[in-house]
This record gives structure tokens, C-alpha cells and sequence, in this order.
């Protein structure tokens, strides 16, 4: 039976071959060379996330059928939630950070400055309520916002003055923002770029030193995936 529901195809197929959410996310991750977990699963069969034509293809692959029977649900469910969504995206996005309580131009600071623990703290605090907006908004609106947010990081290490106690937990806040822009890029079909965030967030975490900061370099808000991988020689 013809299923108008991206969800409840995918669930449908999955169910179909006896896996389960965690067995699907191992089939596609060994099919795509690409790690992928069972929540990003979920938030397919959810539709709170709708999967990118890369994943499309996977998916396809991975239950035997052919990608157009997948591909065309998906045209639909994006169609019908650019008619619900209209004209408005730009106020929904407005509107998310207002109820969010984010301030808009907070990346437009000035960074060569004297940088002390409340500014940290500051900082964690706006991230943590960042995160909240991927409930709310998909990859394509998410990835710019994050990504800002760890360039404006990234500056601040390069630019401001700090003691080394805080340039290391600058550093250990910027390897959180490139996780969560991360993510975004994943989500948006940016796998290349999310490839490099999550490279560059495991080789920051626990950074003992304020030299490694001479290794940060800026994140590609327009996704540029040839800039990063002219950056690193090549990445999967």
C-alpha cells in the first residue's frame, strides 16, 4: 500500500524486515561509510528530521526498494511543510530565539577584548540555549547559527586577551559548538563539513594548552566543503 508519510514508510520498512531502530542505524552506517546512530533513525520515522538525498539513497538501499518510492514521499512531506510554513520562516526563526531568549546579534561583538570566567559562562549559557533551536528548526536554518557561534569562538581565542586556565575552557566550549554545528551539517546533507567539525571537536576536547589555539581555523558558514578539504588533505 502506497504510504503518503515519510515516518511511516520508513517505519513500516523497517518493521517489515524485523530491525530494529539500532540495526537500521548499523545497516545504513555500514552501507554509507558513514556513522550514523539510532536517533537519527528516530527523527526520521518521527519527522522531525527529513532524510537528505544522500540518506535517501541509503535508505533505499538498505530495504531493497527503489529510491524514487522514498525520494517522492519525502518531495511531498517537504512541499507540505513549505506550504504550512508559507512566507514566515524568517519569523519562526525570530521568533524561536525571542521565546529562547537568545539575543541576534551576539556574534557581532567586539573580540579583542579581556576575556574573564562570567564571559565563559555567558557563553556556555547561550550555547546551551542554541541547542534547544534544533527542536524547533532543521539543519538548513540551524548550520549558519552554530556555525557563527563557533567562528565567533574561534576569534575570541585568536583576538582576546585570557589567562590560560580560560583559553582552555574556551577551547573546550568551541569543540562543543563544532559538535553541534556539526550535527546541523549532518542534517543538512553537509557530510564532508560535519565529518571535519567532529574531527576538529574530538581534537579540542580536553586541550591542555592556549598554543593550540594557532591551530584553530575559521568554520565555512556558506559550507564550503572544497575550503575544508583543501584544510585537512582529504577527509571521509
Amino acid at each position: 500500500m502506497e504510504q503518503d508519510s515519510i515516518g511511516a514508510l520508513l517505519r513500516t520498512l523497517r518493521e517489515d524486515t524485523g530491525r530494529s531502530q539500532t540495526d537500521q542505524a548499523s545497516t545504513l552506517s555500514e552501507l554509507s561509510g558513514q556513522a550514523i546512530t539510532r536517533n537519527e533513525v528516530s527523527r526520521w520515522e518521527t519527522e522531525k528530521r527529513l532524510p537528505a538525498p544522500f540518506w535517501q539513497q541509503q535508505i533505499a538501499a538498505s530495504f531493497g526498494v527503489e529510491e524514487k518510492k522514498i525520494s517522492r514521499v519525502v518531495s511531498t512531506a517537504r512541499a507540505k511543510r513549505r506550504k504550512e510554513r508559507g512566507g514566515v520562516q524568517r519569523r519562526v526563526f525570530i521568533g524561536a530565539m525571542a521565546a529562547l531568549a537568545i539575543p541576534l546579534a551576539r556574534t557581532d561583538q567586539p573580540t579583542a577584548r579581556l576575556i574573564g570566567r562570567s564571559d565563559v559562562a555567558a557563553l556556555r549559557r547561550r550555547t546551551a540555549r542554541l541547542r534547544r533551536l534544533d527542536n524547533i528548526l532543521g539543519g538548513a536554518e540551524t548550520f549558519p547559527v552554530y556555525a557563527a557561534e563557533a567562528d565567533y569562538t574561534q576569534r575570541l581565542i585568536h583576538e582576546s586577551s585570557h589567562t590560560e586556565d580560560i583559553g582552555r575552557d574556551l577551547l573546550a566550549l568551541l569543540a562543543e559548538q563544532q559538535q553541534q554545528a556539526g550535527w546541523a551539517a549532518f542534517d543538512h546533507g553537509q557530510h564532508a563539513i560535519a565529518q571535519q567539525l567532529y574531527d576538529d571537536s574530538r581534537g579540542r576536547a580536553g586541550v591542555g594548552s592556549c598554543r593550540e589555539r594557532d591551530r584553530v581555523r575559521r568554520v565555512p558558514a556558506d559550507g564550503d566543503a572544497a575550503e575544508w578539504h583543501g584544510a585537512r588533505g582529504g577527509f571521509v
